[in-house]
């Protein structure tokens, strides 16, 4: 889909990508500003209850979340235009270094608050994916793919779940794995396996496959 444009969009390049859809960065051909696209997939479109958590997300008035500005069918495409991503996904900023002690407080206190404001939303965040979390400049995160958490069972293959849960795998729930719906404790799990990584520079699970993890 790079360089496609869908509706008034130009797709630039892919941000992150899971179950739920793939989160593109776009320009608006109109009005000729940066955008952030998160394209649903079939299963997320159809489903009456991802819409309901992404009206909810919408609904979200954050600093660290970042902001819907509306949703969008176009053909057989179902998308969600969203403000651009500045500055580097936390993916990125872990592949290169890990974040000093000031900065890891400032990174975890956001994305707990963030945490904490969906949860008051009603919105399970499902397992955090540090491709879709960025940081600007003055070190502030923002998150992209909150009330996109996944709540179908994941498949039973190898390659599948890895396509399911995206860079998101490595901090996904017991719970989830074995096909459980996520609740407020997943976040925490999934919360606590990324600070692991902010704080020591290490996956907290290293193994083979997605199950084994």
């Amino acid at each position: 889909m790079i360089g496609q444009t869908i509706s008034n969009f130009k797709v630039l390049a892919k941000i992150a990508e899971n179950a739920t859809g793939t989160l593109y960065r776009a320009i608006d051909t109109e009005s000729n500003r940066l955008v952030t696209l998160k394209v649903l997939s079939p299963w997320a479109a159809a489903n009456p209850e991802s819409r309901t958590l992404l009206e909810r997300a919408r609904g979200l008035q954050h600093p660290n979340i970042a902001r819907i500005d509306e949703f969008v069918r176009w053909k057989d495409i179902n998308f969600a235009v969203m403000e651009p991503p500045e500055g580097e996904s936390v993916y990125d900023f872990l592949e290169r270094a890990r974040p000093k002690r000031l900065h890891l407080l400032r990174f975890t206190q956001q994305i707990a608050d963030a945490l904490e404001a969906a949860s008051r939303a009603g919105i399970v965040h499902g397992p955090l994916d540090p491709a879709a979390i960025f940081v600007t400049a003055p070190g502030q995160i923002k998150i992209y793919d909150l009330g996109f958490g996944i709540l179908e069972p994941p498949p039973e293959s190898e390659q599948e779940r890895l396509i399911s849960f995206g860079k998101s795998a490595p901090y996904v729930s017991p719970e989830q794995l074995q096909g459980g719906r996520p609740d407020v404790r997943s976040d925490i799990f999934s919360f606590g396996a990324l600070l692991y990584h902010l704080t020591t520079g290490h996956l907290p699970f290293r193994e083979a496959t997605v199950s084994e993890i």
